[in-house]
């Protein structure tokens, strides 16, 4: 772990010792501009993982899932011709940001000319669209990913998951005849009445689906298509989050060092001894998405603009322009996302690792939804996945998924 991200991270919080961050970050003017800065599919976490004596940490704010897709404002680049097939092999950082090696991301143009990775455990294509037996009809243990898609007027039109087949199965949320639906539209930060699914939907295990609730928790258990309730009183239920052991953790961003209540998939209250590193917040950074653990105890978080990375120069970008995603491990390394008019706002959040190396992170842009991989600490990247079946500016997706590895 080296010092000179700890010195990065000690100067993004000024003075404050890092025991005291905490208390200093969290205001309610900063809370407020997080929560409407929010993206349309931006996660919800927080993290405090100590990995070599170094605290990653992370604030926390809601989804907008319902939004229209935004892009961020950009200098005019030159054109060019045509976009040179992107080197694979390159064996040094392209950069070096306070001591830590920079990776550049291959830009949206050249992602569909990426190798397949080997021993995907995905489909290379998701098609949304594509006629399914349904999970009643077809059950199953669990699932790698989860999909919510919601209409322009903010609406869940089709849930889907994923199954380890590599089959697509459509999670029914309209009621029976008589009955109640399985889960009702709660209110947002914001005030808007939607459907809460998130970054947090699916399980670490790929058991379980998980929409909040006002005053409870629904459950939904996929291989026999059971649904629960957890009751959770007065507590908050919108920030809601996964814990690694397969709890659910009340998460309060106005309350960060509160003890949040925890209750396992039977609706138990239980003690797990406070929350765990992924929930208990130490600094005040801008983070997106869920944080994912490798196998081997790295720790990858995705984080918007801001903090003055290297870029590359042929894309004559202002400084602090690009999304990075940065990983916590022996060595540290950071991963710039370069900003470009098809990418959308808070583009590329970490969904997960596939081995002790191979990080996947999303690329959201105005050519639909990627699944890419990079091999942590080099130049070497591959394609993944494509979600399609969906009309980007006029739907969103949500994506949430299980460990990979």
């Amino acid at each position: 772990m080296t010092d000179t991200l700890r010195d990065l991270l000690r100067e993004s919080v000024a003075d404050a010792e890092m025991p005291d961050v905490a208390d200093r970050a969290w205001r309610a003017g900063g809370r407020m501009r997080r929560r409407r800065a929010a993206s349309a599919v931006a996660g919800v976490a927080a993290v405090a993982a100590v990995v070599g004596g170094l605290v990653w940490v992370a604030g926390q704010g809601p989804d907008h899932p319902g939004a229209t897709p935004v892009h961020r404002p950009t200098s005019p680049t030159p054109p060019t011709s045509p976009t040179p097939p992107y080197d694979e092999k390159r064996g040094k950082p392209d950069a070096e940001y306070l001591g830590t090696s920079v990776w550049w991301a291959p830009r949206v143009s050249q992602e569909s000319a990426l190798p397949e990775y080997r021993s995907n455990p995905m489909p290379t294509a998701i098609d949304l669209l594509a006629p399914d037996s349904g999970l009643v009809g077809d059950p199953v243990g669990h699932a790698l990913a989860a999909f919510a898609v919601y209409a322009s007027d903010g609406s869940v039109s089709m849930v889907k998951v994923l199954g380890p087949d590599g089959l697509l199965r459509g999670v029914d949320l309209v009621p029976s005849p008589g009955e109640p639906a399985p889960v009702l539209p709660m209110r947002d930060p914001e005030g808007n009445l939607r459907v809460r699914a998130g970054t947090s939907m699916l399980s670490p295990s790929g058991e379980y689906l998980m929409f909040p609730q006002d005053g409870s928790i629904r459950l939904l258990r996929l291989r026999d298509d059971r649904w629960s309730t957890i009751d959770t009183g007065s507590h908050g239920t919108w920030d809601a989050t996964w814990t690694a052991r397969g709890d659910i953790v009340l998460w309060n961003p106005d309350r960060p060092g509160a003890a949040a209540p925890v209750y396992d998939v039977t609706g138990a209250r239980v003690a797990r001894g406070g929350a765990t590193d992924d929930l208990q917040p130490r600094w005040n950074s801008d983070p997106y998405g869920l944080p994912r653990r490798s196998p081997g105890g790295s720790l990858a978080q995705s984080y918007v603009a801001g903090a003055d990375v290297p870029q590359p120069p042929a894309l004559h970008l202002s400084p602090r322009q690009s999304d990075w995603i940065g990983v916590a491990s022996g060595p540290d390394a950071i991963l710039e996302l370069p900003q470009e008019m098809a990418r959308q706002k808070q583009c590329c959040q970490v969904a997960g690792w596939l081995d002790r190396s191979d990080l996947v992170y999303e690329s959201r842009s105005s050519e639909g939804l990627r699944l890419i991989a990079w091999r942590m600490g080099t130049g070497r990247f591959w394609q993944v996945a494509r979600v399609v079946g969906w009309t980007p500016g006029q739907e969103s997706v949500v994506s949430s998924y299980a460990r990979l590895y």
